[in-house]
Parts: C-alpha cells; structure tokens; sequence
C-alpha cells in the first residue's frame, strides 16, 4: 500500500523550522512534487510504516525509526541515529524532511531533541523554537518525558544517571512483558539490544559502581550494587543482565542459573513481579574493606 487508509484524509501539511530544516505529515512526505519543492535530499520518517518505494525520490535517502505513538513507546533510544542522520545533511546544506503522520508528537520530538543536542538549550527553549514555526506540536506526555530526561543527561546516554536507568528498565520488561506473557509482539523489539549496549559501560568488574555480587558455590562475579533495584531478607532484585540465558526471555517463570557453574541462585516470574530476582543464600558481596563492615554476614557465611 502506497499510503494508507486511515492517512488519505490528511491534507499535505509542513512547516519550515528553521534554514533547510522541515516537519510535517505523512502526505507531504509522500506527495514527490512537494519533496522537489522544497529541494529535499534527505526524509527521515518516524512511524510504523516507512515510505513506499514508489513514492520515493532517486535522489533523497530515506531513514526510518519504527514505533508507534504512544507514552510507553521509546523515541529517546534513538536519538543519536536520527541527530546524525539530520546533522549529516544539514552540514552540507541539504534540506531535511522530519515526519510521523500528523507531524505533531513523534517527528516533533525527534526535531526538538535535534536543536537541543545542537545548541545545547533546554527543552523548553528548543520546543517554543518549533511551536513559533509549527503550532501544532504536541509530543505526547511520554516524549516529554523523555525530552526532558535528555536535557538532564547533558544531551547525552549518562549510565549512571539512575533515572535513565530506571527508564530504560521500565521500556525493556515493558516490551518483554507483552511478548512474554500476552503474545503481543512490540513495534520496536531493539530496546533489549540498546538495554545491555548503553548499559555496558556499568561493567561489573569496575570498583565504582559498588559492591560485586558473586555466586556462592564458583564466586563468579554475577552483578554489581548499581545493578540492584531493592532487596529484602530473602531475594535482591535486580536489572536484567546480559548473561541471563534465553530461557529467561522466551518463558513465563522459571529457574535462575549461573553462567559458570550452573548452579540454582534464583527465580524469574515476569507475570508476577517483572523483575529478575536472586536469592541471597546463594549469592555473596565482595567489596572494599569499609564497606566489608556494612555486609559482615554476607561475608561471614559466604566469602573467605
């Protein structure tokens, strides 16, 4: 399908934001007259459905980010892919297309992030930028968010920060969970490769980031304290890690192993609590000697 139904009633819509750099909807992007219009070398499309060849321009090179527009989608994983994508061309005076359907959240969002990470402003001043040339743009609440949290960030992925962190949990059972437990196959199934990929620098063999958790029985190292979301006298919770086998993503509920021993340390249960869980007379703390004191009994039972 060239375009689909429920977008043949839009009217050809788009603004100029700024010198070579434009948003709109759907039916812009797809209507070739406008395109040559405006001069446009390269269209970034920000929706489920990308741009049918028919109704693309041999000259232009298209990208394309797949998600839907809704509060729990993530648009924030993919921003440095869409700045480079802008910036490349801006840089070198080509005008740039920027569309989702109506052009009001999803490519709005995408645009605003792009003028913020550029000239380092904040998302307030970024977003009156665009409103003053398109009006009606409105990112939904999620997208907000997010703009928001990039702003906090520096315009940059901080792992450390612990709301990305918390973030970028939430999006990952989130899209786990629907598939799991309800079938539900997400737009964007990326988010589990970005999880771990941004993640990789909170390594677990690195001092600064707290206390290293280990496996009782072979003291392989399986986590580390910011990895840890709460604990209690019978479990500690965690963030999924990457050595977690493929069980753990493809079942409801089962058994946690470790990677080199394979020995029991836990329980998963994504209908029950989505989180990962380990249980703590399996495992054991290594940490320096000031925090040796704080965790003795860890210590005392499990590490010699």
């Amino acid at each position: 399908m060239v375009i689909k139904q429920e977008d043949m009633h839009l009217p050809v819509d788009y603004s100029m934001i700024e010198d070579n750099l434009f948003l709109g909807n759907v039916m812009a992007a797809h209507d070739l007259d406008v395109m040559r219009l405006i001069g446009t070398r390269r269209v970034l499309t920000v929706r489920n459905v990308g741009i049918d060849d028919s109704c693309r321009l041999p000259d232009v090179q298209y990208g394309h980010i797949q998600l839907n527009d809704t509060h729990n989608d993530d648009l924030l994983t993919h921003f440095p892919r869409a700045h480079r994508f802008i910036d490349n061309g801006l840089s070198q005076s080509q005008p740039v297309y920027v569309h989702c359907r109506m052009g009001r959240s999803r490519s709005v969002t995408i645009v605003v992030s792009y003028i913020m990470w550029r000239d380092r402003i904040g998302y307030r001043e970024a977003m009156r930028r665009v409103r003053q040339r398109r009006p009606i743009a409105r990112p939904n609440s999620g997208f907000r968010f997010q703009l928001k949290l990039f702003e906090a960030m520096n315009y940059s992925f901080d792992p450390l920060n612990h709301q990305f962190r918390e973030y970028l949990l939430n999006r990952f059972l989130y899209v786990c969970q629907k598939r799991i437990v309800y079938g539900i196959v997400d737009t964007d199934q990326t988010i589990q490769h970005k999880f771990f990929a941004i993640l990789q620098s909170t390594a677990i063999d690195d001092d600064q980031f707290g206390c290293q958790y280990q496996c009782a029985r072979c003291r392989s190292v399986l986590f580390s304290d910011i990895q840890v979301l709460r604990y209690n006298k019978c479990f500690v919770f965690t963030e999924p890690t990457a050595w977690l086998s493929a069980n753990v993503y493809s079942q409801v509920s089962g058994s946690v192993q470790c990677p080199q021993c394979l020995a029991p340390i836990g329980l998963f249960n994504w209908r029950q609590f989505c989180r990962i869980k380990f249980t703590t007379d399996s495992i054991g703390r290594q940490s320096s000697l000031r925090q040796l004191c704080v965790f003795k009994f860890y210590l005392n039972e499990l590490i010699y």
